[in-house]
């Protein structure tokens, strides 16, 4: 168990694994941040306890000030599809994760987990 004044920033938090992540995160006592690009994933993630972060994967000053004062960034999302283009799926899948690092490092947080 840890302190509530652990940290940590959840994208994908609206998916099957992220939705649950946060649901144990909260469970276990973190502050939990999650990324959100829609008004259906903003319910999703307060519904479970989690500060809604408006963003996307292609990161912005927004993402980098919702990760800031974060011990960890948890990156869960990803374009997961049965059907999508090459680009669709290069797109969110690797540079999604190169964004979202870069956002990290820029907002100082020296943690960042990666679920594939």
């Amino acid at each position: 168990m840890t302190t509530s004044s652990t940290v940590a920033f959840v994208t994908g938090g609206s998916g099957f694994l992220g939705r649950n992540l946060i649901r144990a995160l909260v469970a276990d006592g973190f502050a939990v941040r999650a990324l959100v690009r829609s008004p259906k994933a903003r319910a999703a993630v307060e519904q479970r306890g989690a500060r809604a972060i408006d963003g996307d994967l292609a990161g912005s000053d927004g993402v980098v000030d919702g990760m800031r004062g974060c011990d960890v960034v948890i990156h869960c999302a990803a374009a997961a599809e049965d059907w999508g283009t090459r680009d669709e799926m290069w797109r969110a899948n690797v540079d999604g994760t190169e964004h979202m690092i870069a956002c990290a490092k820029k907002a100082g947080v020296r943690r960042f987990v990666h679920t594939s």
